[in-house]
């Protein structure tokens, strides 16, 4: 199966020092025993903690973001 991911994500020490917007597809895999995702999200957009000129927060986050995972019922 595959899907679309939007996250947001937020950083505050005192007060909202950043927040991203990460997009990206995801692919997903299941059975009776397990499933598997895997999730490929470049950042699209800073709405706070830009780096100067762009529109990507590139001091303190990375351009893409990259997760694999595994879950078995227990």
């Amino acid at each position: 199966m595959t899907s679309l991911e939007v996250r947001n994500e937020n950083r505050y020490v005192s007060q909202l020092e950043a927040a991203l917007l990460y997009l990206g597809p995801t692919i997903s895999y299941a059975s009776t025993r397990y499933w598997l995702t895997l999730a490929v999200q470049p950042q699209v957009f800073a709405f706070k903690g830009a780096t100067a000129g762009y529109h990507l927060d590139l001091t303190r986050n990375e351009y893409v973001q990259a997760r694999l995972l595994l879950g078995f019922p227990l």
